[in-house]
């Protein structure tokens, strides 16, 4: 058994192949995965459902990652939110969006591990 059994996380992201790809990788690690495809769905999913993580990309339509997760946070429904970008970012965009963490993508496996065992640890 998994030490991420029973530990629910959102991944956010527009992009069909980064959504997947992360739902394969995050559910063989033994998360319970569920995925949307923008901010306004990520911002409904965690008023129906707790989430121990949410992972949202920054650059999408409509409504930024960032601005979403602000929502999130300011909810409190949520333990913790990693945001992931494809572009460079400054490193203040944790701080005006209460995010926990920022991830760079295409994002190395234990790069990610390690975002979010600090996520875990945070809340705990």
């Amino acid at each position: 058994m998994s030490k991420f059994t029973n530990k629910k996380i959102l991944v956010v992201d527009d992009n069909d192949v980064v959504r997947d790809s992360a739902q394969v990788v995050l559910e063989g690690l033994g998360f319970d995965v569920t995925t949307v495809s923008n901010g306004q769905a990520a911002i409904e999913q965690c008023r129906i459902s707790s989430f121990d993580i949410v992972l949202m990309d920054v650059d999408m339509p409509a409504m930024s990652g960032s601005e979403a997760c602000r929502q999130i946070v300011s909810q409190r429904t949520c333990h913790c939110v990693i945001l992931m970008t494809g572009r460079n970012q400054a490193d203040d965009l944790t701080e005006t969006s209460g995010a926990f963490a920022l991830i760079d993508k295409p994002f190395r496996v234990d790069d990610l591990l390690a975002k979010i065992n600090g996520c875990l640890q945070r809340a705990a």
